[in-house]
């Protein structure tokens, strides 16, 4: 998706300084209002959104991983070290 739409006029391409190969024309989205709305579109979903995702995910991991040790810790007092083992690596 995002790589069509320069094609269809959102966006350009534009050579890169060594001319091996294309990115985004930085020039025009200095310029134009077009340029700028897709490189922040660019911006934050390809980065911003996915990062937030996966930073969600970990954090909700984590927490997961902490209640269920609690749990678990109640029913057997062996599993205290085996708590401090599982926050360790996770």
């Amino acid at each position: 998706f995002w790589a069509t739409m320069p094609l269809v006029g959102w966006g350009s391409y534009a050579p890169e300084p060594f001319g091996t190969s294309c990115t985004l024309d930085w020039r025009l989205a200095q310029i134009s209002v077009a340029g700028q709305s897709f490189v922040m579109a660019i911006l934050f979903f390809c980065l911003i959104f996915p990062t937030g995702i996966i930073v969600f995910s970990y954090v909700m991991i984590i927490f997961k991983v902490n209640s269920s040790a609690k749990e678990i810790s109640h029913f057997d007092t062996r599993n205290k070290n085996s708590h401090s083992l599982e926050m360790k690596l996770t």
